[in-house]
């Protein structure tokens, strides 16, 4: 689990990252993420009714998200809200193509530090 610092959890924060960041996307994954002028970065996950109608499948998916965002956490750069939310095509994926596409989308947007 990430540390409760690194998670953006509040309401203001989301709508920040939503109105001034830049988003990006691949074949699974979209992210916005805007620099928060801090020490430290922090993740928000986002996964809609839409994507699913049951909460359980919801929660997996997010669950999926969060593992591969703590996978990647040491390497990220500090001073960045990111919010994650998956596409339609992530439902039939598995946890392994979930965290190459975050990866990906991270090393492109010069988020992850090598």
């Amino acid at each position: 689990m990430l540390p409760r610092i690194n998670r953006l959890t509040a309401t203001g924060d989301f709508k920040n990252a939503f109105t001034k960041g830049k988003t990006c996307e691949n074949g699974l994954v979209k992210m916005k993420f805007v620099k928060n002028y801090k020490n430290f970065s922090r993740f928000g996950f986002i996964v809609s009714t839409k994507f699913y109608k049951k909460a359980s499948k919801r929660n997996q998916i997010k669950r999926q998200l969060r593992a591969a965002a703590l996978f990647l956490f040491k390497k990220v750069k500090p001073g960045y809200d990111i919010i994650i939310w998956p596409r339609e095509p992530a439902k039939n994926k598995d946890y392994r193509s979930i965290k190459d596409n975050l990866r990906e989308l991270l090393t492109k947007n010069d988020i992850l530090s090598f």
